[in-house]
């Protein structure tokens, strides 16, 4: 009898602790879900902020991989908790993606962190197909390719002008606008 005994209130603790994980454990996740996309999108405007112009006029915008290259790896923008050393920007193929150098099996090969596909959709400019090794972290992903996408929106709106349409080619990114 004293045996049950034992067993029953070694059983109580354990019990316990998983009913109390049960309900506290989507609070929590939901906390840092929270936590990491207002951080994504803070860190996000504010590069834009910096990197941007105020306004802009019709015509065309052409952003090359240097640029985008040299704006990640600028001393002033890198927060140290998410930046790869080397990390660098291609263009092609419709896409713009964010790479690192990694291993494979003591193999070095390129890495894709983040890419996105641009369009225009009803005169907005969106970032569509987000891939890479930040889809891990979704949360992430889709908060900094929202807050990119509500940025150069607002420029738009802000300049009076309206993207018409945009390519990823052969090292350069072009926003038409009118």
């Amino acid at each position: 009898m004293w045996r049950l005994k034992y067993l029953l209130i070694g059983m109580i603790l354990p019990a316990l602790l998983g009913v109390g994980l049960f309900f506290a454990a989507p609070r929590i996740t939901d906390a840092v879900k929270d936590n990491l996309r207002t951080e994504a999108k803070k860190d996000v405007a504010e590069v834009f902020q910096r990197e941007t112009p105020s306004k802009i006029t019709a015509g065309q915008i052409v952003i090359t991989e240097s640029q985008l290259s040299a704006i990640i790896n600028d001393a002033d923008n890198r927060d140290s908790s998410w930046h790869m050393s080397g990390m660098t920007v291609i263009i092609e193929d419709g896409t713009v993606r964010l790479v690192g150098r990694g291993t494979d099996d003591g193999v070095q090969k390129e890495i894709t962190i983040y890419g996105v596909t641009p369009a225009i959709v009803d005169g907005q400019f969106v970032l569509t197909d987000r891939s890479g090794a930040l889809r891990i972290f979704k949360t992430a992903q889709d908060a900094i390719s929202d807050e990119l996408e509500n940025q150069t929106n607002g420029l738009f709106a802000d300049s009076g002008v309206k993207p018409v349409s945009v390519t990823a080619e052969n090292g350069r990114l072009v926003i038409v606008t009118k």
